[in-house]
């Protein structure tokens, strides 16, 4: 399947979608803002980085998805954040661990120092309960830029060595390692996962705690003795460069003896008179400070399932987080009509504004926001109706600055299952039986409907009144046919048989931008049973009027037959016959002088002659 942005959503949605089969897919983020996955996670099989920056993308079936520019745009400005199959929403520099949950590596020896990875960090989820759980960072990609945050209370190793890094330093609190061959490895919010109740722990394989003073720095011990050669030369060296100020071990003096200095005599008291003054001091102390910057803003559009929630994901730093500064966070224009749910994000809703507010510590910033949810049946949009706004406050100059973002949550339509009731119908042989069957909507808002009622299982021979007979025992209705239908079984059938009815509901009022398609759709069926109870048919008979001569005999010619043969028996009487006339052949049948009755009973299904 093809990957592609959805215009009529957002110029900058990004859907994702799996390869069929053994497909490969290559594609671009490009200025994608926010990136939906149409696949979940239990379908991969692996998760690479190559050394070209792309995330290879590994499927159960064979089929690959690589993303061709995924570290230039992790390291770009404007990085999109990520919604997955389950609507949860990540940044794009936690996807890669993110997919990688599903196919482990596991590590229990923590000595092991050639261990090979698929991606720059696994969790070891296998372990017994006996064992102790490790998780591994380890060398990025040759000329790749890797961004991996870690977690409070978790304990990662390293899996280098800590001379491996060519340089390693804490740059606006994240931590930066690189290597000689390109790669780099950053680890955000070092200065703050690291420290508190619950800090992240980073160890070497031997178990020893890693400081950022561990590793090589880029301004070498040789480096610094060359700069110190410059000031004054080293023990023993004789000083070359003119600009020299100090002495040093070579720089010869010229010595002046004390004893030739000629004396003068005792020096007598003085009555001399010292007044001065006091000195007067005019200080102004002025204080500065650099100007509050402008705090940074992302809040890309949002999508959420029909009858689901979003947890709105916002991206919002004060310029300067040194603790100098907190922000307010706010987002209004909310829809009266959705449901906010602020049990995870934390803060305010005010439901008469429609604005949700949170005010976070000083230097904190905020990922994410509160939960979302559209009126129940409903796909109705917020398009270009939200705005994020972020307000940065300096307390100790109560300085404020102020941005402001428009964003939208889209709403994908999805067709609720419909109702539907069939009971068990019966009657007589050969008449017309009446069917009960019922169906509805569920979505009662007008954007759904009944589009489709097969039944299935119609005995050849047998009708209904409505509808059309599409073969193979398929009957196809509409809404309106199921008033008063009825099913005319074969001729002069008898017993039961089962019937199954499918009605299919679909979306047929979109208000707006769909995401899928495939989920506008939705089936119910059920199974009920025909029985037709059997009725005798009048047999049908020939006989004509007899003459016979005084003394003679006569043949009776009688014919008579069933119409119905396979369910019924015939029985043929004669009565009125007197005592007084002889029967020389009974043809099979009885004579009962006391009734005056001559009767044969045929076997079932036979006719008599």
């Amino acid at each position: 399947m093809a990957n592609d942005r959805n215009a009529d959503a957002a110029e900058n949605q990004f859907l994702l979608l799996k390869p069929e089969g053994m497909e490969r897919n290559e594609v671009e983020l490009g200025d994608a803002g926010s990136i939906f996955l149409g696949f979940s996670p239990a379908e991969i099989s692996q998760v690479t980085v190559n050394t070209d920056g792309a995330l290879v993308i590994s499927f159960q079936d064979s089929a690959v998805l690589v993303i061709k520019d995924y570290a230039d745009s992790l390291a770009g400005d404007n990085a999109p954040t990520v919604q997955t199959s389950d609507g949860n929403t990540i940044q794009l520099d936690a996807l890669l661990s993110s997919l990688s949950s599903s196919v482990v590596t596991n590590v229990n020896d923590a000595s092991n120092d050639h261990v090979e990875m698929d991606s720059v960090f696994r969790s070891d989820d296998d372990n017994t309960a006996n064992e102790s759980s490790v998780n591994l960072v380890a060398k990025p990609a040759p000329g790749v830029t890797v961004t991996l945050p870690l977690e409070a209370g978790e304990t990662y190793e390293l899996g280098f060595a800590k001379d491996a890094p060519q340089d390693a330093q804490v740059l606006n609190n994240n931590l930066v390692i690189t290597f000689g061959d390109g790669g780099t490895l950053i680890i955000p919010n070092y200065n703050i996962i690291t420290s508190g109740d619950d800090p992240v722990n980073l160890v070497s394989p031997d178990g020893s705690i890693v400081r950022v003073s561990d590793f090589p720095t880029t301004l070498s011990m040789a480096d610094e003795a060359a700069r110190l050669g410059e000031i004054e030369p080293a023990a023993g060296d004789t000083g070359t460069s003119p600009s020299n100020t100090g002495f040093g071990f070579q720089t010869p003096f010229q010595s002046t003896s004390l004893e030739s200095l000629d004396a003068i005599g005792p020096i007598e008291p003085t009555a001399l008179n010292y007044d001065a003054p006091d000195r007067q001091y005019d200080i102004q102390l002025t204080a500065t400070s650099t100007p509050l910057g402008d705090p940074s803003l992302s809040s890309p559009d949002q999508f959420v399932f029909e009858d689901g929630s979003i947890a709105l994901s916002l991206s919002a730093s004060p310029n300067n987080t040194d603790g100098t500064e907190f922000i307010t966070v706010s987002i209004s224009g909310i829809d009266a009509a959705w449901t906010v749910d602020t049990t995870t994000s934390g803060g305010t809703y005010d439901v008469g504004t429609g604005t949700w507010t949170i005010v976070l510590p000083a230097g904190s910033s905020l990922l994410g926001g509160p939960t979302l949810s559209p009126p129940a049946d409903s796909d109705a949009d917020m398009p270009g109706l939200l705005t994020a706004t972020v307000v940065s406050t300096r307390p100790s100059t109560a300085e404020t600055t102020t941005v402001s973002d428009d964003f939208s949550i889209f709403t994908d339509a999805v067709a609720d299952t419909p109702d539907l009731v069939a009971n068990d119908a019966s009657g007589n042989e050969d008449t017309a039986i009446a069917l009960d069957i019922a169906t509805a909507v569920t979505d009662l808002d007008g954007s759904e409907e009944i589009v489709n009622i097969l039944i299935s299982g119609v005995p050849t021979g047998a009708v209904l009144n409505n509808g059309t007979d599409i073969g193979g025992g398929v009957w196809q209705l509409v809404m309106a046919d199921l008033t008063g239908l009825t099913i005319t079984p074969p001729l002069d059938f008898s017993g039961s048989f089962p019937l199954s009815v499918a009605v299919t509901a679909e979306e047929v009022n979109l208000t707006d931008v769909e995401i899928l398609l495939s989920n506008n759709i939705a089936n119910n069926s059920t199974t009920f049973t025909v029985t037709v109870d059997a009725v005798t048919e009048p047999p049908w008979m020939e006989i004509s009027d007899l003459i016979v001569k005084e003394d003679g005999s006569v043949a009776v010619s009688v014919a008579a037959g069933l119409v119905d043969p396979g369910t019924e028996q015939l029985t043929v009487t004669i009565e009125g016959i007197p005592t007084t006339w002889a029967i020389t052949d009974l043809a099979g049948g009885t004579y009962d002088a006391g009734t005056q009755t001559w009767s044969i009973t045929m076997p079932q299904g036979q006719n008599f002659s």
